[in-house]
C-alpha cells in the first residue's frame, strides 16, 4: 500500500514541471507533423515516427496526471494524523450578562404598554 513517507523522496513539484514541459513540447512536435501532411504510402518511415510522437505525447500526459494526483495525495493525507494531545489550559474570564439587542430593547417597549412618547417623537416635537 502506498503511503506519504513512500512519495518524500521526489521532487513532485519538479517532476510535474518537467513532465508538463515534455508534454507541450511532444504536442507541438505532433501539431508540427499533422500541419505539414505526411503521406503514409510516400513517407511510412516518417508515418511511424509521427504516430510515435503522438503516443509519446499521450504517454507523457498521463505520467503529468498521475504525479499531479500523486500530489494531491500526498498533501491529503494530513488529515488522517492525529491530533495533538492537549498540553495546558488557559483560564478565560466569563463575559458580562449580555446586553439586549434592538429588537429586545423595542419588544420590551411595546410589552409594557407605555403611553409616554418615544425618544423619537419627543426630538421631532422640540
Amino acid at each position: 500500500m502506498l503511503s506519504p513517507p513512500d512519495l518524500s523522496g521526489f521532487d513532485l513539484a519538479a517532476l510535474a514541471g518537467g513532465l508538463e514541459a515534455a508534454a507541450l513540447r511532444q504536442d507541438r512536435c505532433r501539431r508540427l507533423a499533422n500541419s505539414i501532411g505526411v503521406d503514409e504510402a510516400t513517407n511510412p518511415e516518417t508515418a511511424r515516427a509521427v504516430a510515435t510522437v503522438d503516443a509519446d505525447a499521450a504517454a507523457t500526459a498521463e505520467a503529468y496526471r498521475l504525479v499531479c494526483l500523486l500530489r494531491r495525495f500526498a498533501a491529503d493525507e494530513g488529515h488522517a494524523r492525529p491530533r495533538a494531545a492537549v498540553t495546558h489550559l488557559r483560564a478565560v474570564p466569563n463575559p458580562g450578562p449580555p446586553r439586549p439587542g434592538i429588537f429586545a430593547r423595542a419588544m420590551a417597549i411595546l410589552g409594557r404598554g407605555d403611553s409616554s412618547p418615544s425618544p423619537v417623537a419627543k426630538r421631532d416635537a422640540a
